[in-house]
């Protein structure tokens, strides 16, 4: 079944090619009475674009939150010591640590080890990231005190992606408050 899924999202995206749609952008263009429309229109699909392949950069990519920061000096020893952690996380999901490609953390680091940054993860592909999301539910048995049980792993979202999905949040938690 998830196989059949994943051609059906592949077959998908091939439908539609970069010059369908050029030819759909030059027809809207072309039908335009006025400079200004043309020019937000080529703005509008300029930056669609550029969010969907932004989107698309991101498709391999989780979020880790929680994960502890590194007290080392020495960024190569905080890059090992977060791929290392990625990696026992993976093994613990009962994933291939194989699956683990480039691993950083996001921001600038602080003297405040307290709150940790936020840990981005590249996997090779997005096979293993769905494979990885899919076993999510075993950090709920984490147990207290060990280093998984206060992590929270999320999909590597666009700018508009995040908003979308925290409006989206805020008006389902206002229609169950509701009820």
């Amino acid at each position: 079944m998830e196989n059949r899924l994943i051609n059906l999202e592949t077959e998908i995206k091939l439908k539609v090619s970069a010059e369908q749609v050029n030819d759909i952008v030059k027809s809207l263009i072309g039908s335009c009475v006025t400079n200004e429309a043309k020019i937000d229109i080529e703005k509008s699909v300029e930056l669609k674009v550029a969010e969907i392949r932004d989107s698309s950069s991101r498709e391999k990519n989780i979020i880790i939150h929680g994960a502890p920061e590194c007290k080392e000096r020495l960024p190569s020893s905080r890059k090992e010591a977060d791929t290392l952690f990625a990696k026992e996380l993976a093994d613990y999901l009962r994933t291939s640590t194989g699956c683990i490609g480039k691993v950083m953390k996001i921001g600038k680091q602080s003297d405040d080890l307290e709150k940790p940054r936020p840990m981005k993860v590249c996997l090779n592909n997005t096979e293993d990231k769905k494979s990885f999301m899919i076993n999510l539910s075993k950090l709920k048995n984490a147990e207290e005190g060990s280093k998984f049980c206060n992590i929270s792993v999320t999909h590597d979202m666009t700018k508009s992606e995040r908003e979308l999905n925290k409006a989206m949040f805020r008006e389902a938690k206002e229609k169950t408050e509701k009820d």
